[in-house]
Order: structure tokens, then C-alpha cells, then sequence
């Protein structure tokens, strides 16, 4: 069968188009590339690498088309049948009209009335009218034929058959149509149960979302807790750990107390004094306080604390608590011992001594500062212990690494000055300079270490102090439970068997102060009747009062009280006017004053919770008097509490110039 004339217009349109892509392909890079690469893979000659490309492209055209092709079809019967769609839309809009007119034209013809007694048939659709004349015929005696068949009961069964199918009677109808609508029962009850399972789904899926929610807020406020708790567990450990550091050093304090308290004990102090001294360091550390102590070396012989302190007073220093004078006999100099309340003020006066010039009563003067191989040695140290402090051997670590600090100022500023001479000639000054900065950097580096360590003890010594306030606290704390569980009596003997009766009852200040004032006039009493008994043979002069003749007249109570109850009276538990009276009759001893007197003890009865201090014989403790060519002691101020009437007389031995350092003020 030989190909169409369209058929051969078509492929050679085909064949024409082909060539046309082969050869605009042939301009490509890309399908250049391409083919060059598999031609150099799979090793083929160019010629049947282009007809087998060619071959292909035309497989892929012919392809292409047909499917093209296809799609037309397919697009003209879609366009069909939507015509078709119409068509039958707008015959049923007709048939729907015309229906309307002959309902119309009926109610027109029966006037209006709507009764249906005439003509109880209404046909709003005849299809016979439609037909041919001889169809319509034809039609009328088929039906006819068939209703008489029906009427005698002459008709076949299948005609019954056929006419039960067509009108959808025949069992086979029935049983589809019944499985039908079971099948839509069963659809319309599986979507209900889908849309009901759906509905169940999305609220649980809600309800998750709402946990979800709730447990990720949970989970945020347990992330920020955690971290709060991890913070927290660190503070606490590192609370912990200084906590444990400073029971440590607690610990370690203690042991230092005891050493001290034995070293007191090897000075010479009596056991009662002793005691005195670490129950006053105990009363001292209740309050918080620090005090600067200043050092000055190579004062005049006759400087007096009076001198001092009116050299402040002219430079405006007020924080000055006291000034203690150490004389020094072979080199005919003072050391000078000054406390001061204020770190810059201590400072100020320090550099201000450095170029000031002190002037004594007696005229000597000395000029720190200048003086060449006498300068002033000074040191500023943060004090918060007092005596407990140079017990355990601190200060004088401190004064060591003190004066090793002075010592490299000294040579730093003899550096500068050697500096200063070099500059009257330009080669050796350089020299001079080149050879003196190593030498600078290092001292300077030897300083700042020094300092650190003074930074380090000063730390270090704050730390005790808390540790002690620590220990005393719970000291405190043990003696009354002590007392509440009634063992009262018991830890009273004990204490008072080991001697920390006067530790545990803490006097005040003004039982330390005026017991010690006793003391002192004692000891003078005992010093002034020595040495009159030694000058008595050579030198007759006439008898000077007492003091205890100067107290009797005096108008202070308190003064009479120390010679009715004697020191006794102030070792008492509450030993002040004040505290007594805080006491029942049954918890203190009473003391006559006909038994009390100065050189003799005073009696206490056996279970009394007194400590006194032990009365001292003059044959026992009166020091050797001193020979009349030696030089006198420089004079110093009286004690405070008794400036008013006691003076003492340049012959006698002066008291110390300066209370001990146990008496600071608290801040």
C-alpha cells in the first residue's frame, strides 16, 4: 500500500524540522561538550556518533509528535463533549418552557378556576409528537397489542421480563438497588465514624498541644531553677570551704593563745596577771576596731609624749590614740611608738617626720631625714589583735619585712642621688645611667614584692580576727548552755581551777582601767618607801605625801571604793557599782573593809567565783632602786583617771608613758 500525499508532506515537514534542530544543536557548547566526551569514553568514531545521535533525535521527534498528536485528540473531545454538556442543558431549559406554557395555556383554558374534574390528566410532556404519523401508528398497536396481552394474561414471560428490567422490577434491579443503598448506608456511616474519629483526633491532638505547651513552660522554669540551685550549691560550697578554713585558722589561733599565754607566764607575769592580760585581749576583740602603729627610731633622749602629741595637734593629726617612749641608755636616743586610729593620717605624719624637725624641752632637736646613717626608720602596719599579735610572732615579721622595705628606699633614693652627681660630665653620666636602670628595675621589683606581702599578712591578720570572734562566740555559746542545763557551778570551779574565770566573765573597762590603777599605785608605794629607805642615811628631806593620802581626799567614789574593797573588790563577777547590782546576794562574796588593805590578801570564801590578784611583799617584788648617777627616766604624762591630784616627783620612777596596747578604742 503506497504512503498518502499527506502522509509524505508530513514527514518530510518531519525530516526538514529535524535537520533544523541537528543543525542548532550542532551550535550548542553544551552538546558539543557532551558528545566530544562520550566519543572520547566510549572510543567511537565521529561519523556514527552524529548518525547515532541522529537516529535518536528522530526517535524522540516521532515520539514527540505522535504524543502532540494525541493530545489534539484528546483536546478536541473534551471540547465536544462541552458543547455536548450545553446542548443538553439548553434542551432541558426548553423543555422546562415549554412545560410552562402548556400549564399556562390549561389554566387559561379552564377559566382560571383550577379544578381538574374535566380533565383530571395533565401531559407536560408528550413524547408521540415527535413522531411520524405511520411511527406514531406503529407505536399505538404495539402498545395496544401488548396491554391486551397483559389484560388476558396472554403475555410471555419474557416480555413480563424484559418490561419488570426496563422498569427496574426484576430481582437482580432490585437486589443492586438495595445493595446500593446498603453500600451508601455503609459509606454514610464509615464517613460519620471518620468524621468522628477526626473530630477525636483534633481534640487530642489540641490537648497534646496544650501539654506540650504547659511541659515546655515547666521545662524552662525547671532549666532556670537548676541553674539557680547550681549557684546557689557553689556559693555554698565555697562558703563551706572558707568556713572549714577559718575553723582551721580558728584552731590554729587557739593554739597560738595558749603559746602566749604560756609566754606571759615565762616573762615573769603572775598567774592572776596573766590571765588578766588574755581576758582584756578577749574584751578588747568583742567590738571591731583597727589601729595603725607607727615606729620612729633615733628620737632626742628628753622627747616627751607631750612633745608628740603637740607636734599632731600643730600638723592637724586628731586620730593619735597614744605614744609610747622606749629610752635607750648607750646610744642616748628614743624610739617613738605612736598609734593612730585614721591609715592616712598615720601616712601623713609618717612623711611629715621625714623632714620636720622635733624639738625637746631641753632644746635637742633632730632632723630625721638628714642625717646620714641615723635616718628614720618607720613602719606602718594594720593592727586587729593587739598583744595577741606580737605573742604568736607576727610583728616581728612584719617589723623584719618593714625594715627590709626601708632598706631598698634608702638605696633607691641613694641611687637617685648618685644619679644627680653624674651630671657634670656627658660620657660618664650616660654610663652611670646605662649601668643604674637594671639595678633600679630590680630593687623596684623587690619593693612591690615586699608590699604584696605586707598586703598578704594584712589579710591574713583579718581573717584571725574573725576566726577569734568566731571562737568566742562559741565560747560564749557553750557556757550558756552550759548554764541552761544547770551546770553552772560545775563550769565555774572548773574555769576558775584552770584560770579562764576572768576570760569567761569579760569586766568592763572601767573595772580593767581602775584595777589597774590600783595596781600601779601599789607597785609605786612599794618603789617610793624602797628608795627613801635607801636615801634616808646620805640625804634628809622632808617626807612627801602619799598617794593613797592624796585618794583618801579625793571626791571620786570610785577611789574610795578601791581602798574600802581593795582589787579584790574589782575582780568580782559584775565588779563595777554598776554590775554589782545586777547580781543576787547568794552569787557574790562580800569583802569587809576592816580585811581589805593594799599590801595584804583579801579573803573569799570557797566556792566564791572571784579571781583577785595576788597581793606582792615588798621583800618579794620591789625592783632594785636605781643608782643615784644614773640618768633619770624621761617624764611622761600621768594616767588619765588620776591627773587631778596625783603628781609624781621627778626623783621617783615614773609610770610607763603610755597605757598598753590592750586599751585601744573601738570604732
Amino acid at each position: 500500500m503506497s504512503p498518502s500525499p499527506g502522509s509524505k508532506v508530513a514527514s518530510r515537514a518531519i525530516k526538514a524540522s529535524l535537520d533544523a534542530i541537528l543543525a542548532s544543536m550542532d551550535e550548542d557548547s553544551e552538546y558539543v561538550q557532551l558528545v566530544a566526551h562520550h566519543r572520547r569514553k566510549f572510543k567511537v568514531p565521529w561519523e556514527e556518533m552524529h548518525s547515532f545521535l541522529e537516529q535518536l533525535c528522530r526517535s524522540c521527534l516521532s515520539v514527540l509528535t505522535a504524543q502532540q498528536g494525541r493530545d489534539h485528540m484528546a483536546m478536541q473531545l473534551r471540547r465536544l463533549q462541552q458543547d455536548l454538556k450545553r446542548e443538553r442543558e439548553d434542551f432541558k431549559a426548553k423543555l422546562v418552557e415549554c412545560n410552562l406554557t402548556a400549564l399556562k395555556q390549561l389554566d387559561v383554558a379552564k377559566g382560571g378556576s383550577g379544578s381538574w374534574e374535566d380533565n383530571d390528566k395533565v401531559i407536560f410532556y408528550e413524547p408521540m409528537k415527535y413522531l411520524s404519523e405511520a411511527h406514531r401508528d406503529l407505536v399505538l398497536m404495539v402498545v395496544k397489542e401488548k396491554l391486551r396481552q397483559l389484560l388476558e394474561g396472554t403475555a410471555p414471560g419474557s416480555f413480563l421480563s424484559e418490561l419488570q428490567r426496563s422498569l427496574g422490577l426484576d430481582p437482580a434491579s432490585l437486589r443492586q438497588e438495595s445493595g446500593q443503598k446498603a453500600e451508601d448506608v455503609e459509606e454514610d456511616d464509615e464517613e460519620e465514624e471518620e468524621n468522628h474519629a477526626l473530630e477525636v483526633a483534633r481534640a487530642a491532638a489540641r490537648r497534646a498541644q496544650d501539654l506540650l505547651a504547659v511541659s515546655s513552660k515547666e521545662l524552662e522554669e525547671t532549666k532556670k531553677s537548676l541553674v539557680q540551685l547550681q549557684v546557689q550549691v557553689e556559693e555554698r560550697g565555697a562558703a563551706l570551704a572558707e568556713a572549714q578554713q577559718q575553723l582551721e585558722a580558728g584552731e590554729r589561733y587557739r593554739q597560738q593563745l595558749v603559746q602566749a599565754m604560756d609566754r606571759l607566764k615565762d616573762q615573769g607575769l603572775e598567774p592572776m596577771e596573766a590571765t588578766f592580760v588574755l581576758s582584756e585581749t578577749f574584751a578588747s576583740l568583742d567590738g571591731t576596731f583597727t589601729d595603725f602603729e607607727s615606729l620612729f627610731e633615733n628620737a632626742p633622749e628628753d622627747c616627751t609624749s607631750e612633745n608628740v602629741a603637740q607636734w599632731h595637734r600643730q600638723h592637724g593629726i586628731q586620730s593619735l590614740v597614744s605614744v609610747d617612749i622606749q629610752p635607750d641608755a648607750v646610744r642616748r636616743r628614743s624610739s617613738l611608738r605612736c598609734r593612730y586610729q585614721d591609715p592616712q593620717e598615720a601616712q601623713e605624719a609618717l612623711q611629715l617626720l621625714q623632714d620636720t624637725v622635733v624639738t625637746s624641752e631641753g632644746g635637742q632637736s633632730q632632723v630625721h631625714a638628714k642625717r646620714a646613717g641615723e635616718g628614720l626608720v618607720a613602719r606602718v602596719k594594720s593592727k586587729a589583735r593587739g598583744k595577741v599579735e606580737e605573742a604568736d610572732g607576727k610583728a616581728k615579721t612584719e617589723r623584719a619585712e618593714s625594715k627590709g622595705i626601708d632598706k631598698v628606699r634608702e638605696e633607691l633614693r641613694k641611687g637617685s642621688q648618685a644619679d644627680g652627681l653624674c651630671a657634670t660630665g656627658d660620657g660618664f653620666r650616660e654610663g652611670k645611667r646605662e649601668t643604674s636602670k637594671p639595678r633600679r628595675a630590680d630593687l623596684q621589683a623587690e619593693v612591690a614584692q615586699k608590699s604584696q606581702q605586707l598586703e598578704e599578712t594584712t589579710e591574713e591578720n583579718k581573717k584571725l580576727k574573725v576566726c577569734l570572734e568566731e571562737l568566742q562566740a562559741k565560747v560564749r555559746q557553750l557556757m550558756g548552755n552550759c548554764k541552761e542545763r544547770g551546770m553552772e557551778k560545775e563550769i565555774d570551779e572548773i574555769a576558775t581551777n584552770i584560770g579562764l574565770k576572768r576570760v569567761l566573765s569579760c569586766p568592763s573597762r572601767f573595772d580593767i582601767l581602775y584595777q589597774d590603777a590600783f595596781l600601779r599605785m601599789e607597785r609605786l608605794e612599794r618603789l617610793r618607801a624602797q628608795f627613801q629607805a635607801e636615801r634616808s642615811g646620805s640625804n634628809q628631806e622632808a617626807p612627801e605625801a602619799s598617794v593613797r593620802s592624796l585618794i583618801e581626799h579625793s571626791p571620786l567614789v570610785i577611789l574610795q571604793q578601791l581602798l574600802s574593797e581593795g582589787p579584790a573588790g574589782f575582780a568580782l563577777q559584775g565588779g563595777s557599782p554598776k554590775r554589782r547590782l545586777l547580781h543576787s546576794q547568794s552569787e557574790r562574796t562580800a569583802v569587809p573593809a576592816s580585811s581589805a588593805s593594799p599590801a595584804s590578801p583579801t579573803g573569799r570564801s570557797p566556792g566564791a567565783a572571784t579571781i583577785a590578784p595576788r597581793p606582792f611583799p615588798p621583800s618579794a617584788h620591789a625592783p632594785k632602786a636605781p643608782s643615784p648617777k644614773a640618768p633619770h627616766a624621761p617624764r611622761s604624762p600621768v594616767l588619765p583617771g588620776l591627773r587631778p591630784r596625783l603628781h609624781v616627783s621627778a626623783s621617783a620612777p615614773s609610770l610607763p608613758c603610755a597605757l598598753p596596747p590592750l586599751w585601744k578604742k573601738r570604732q
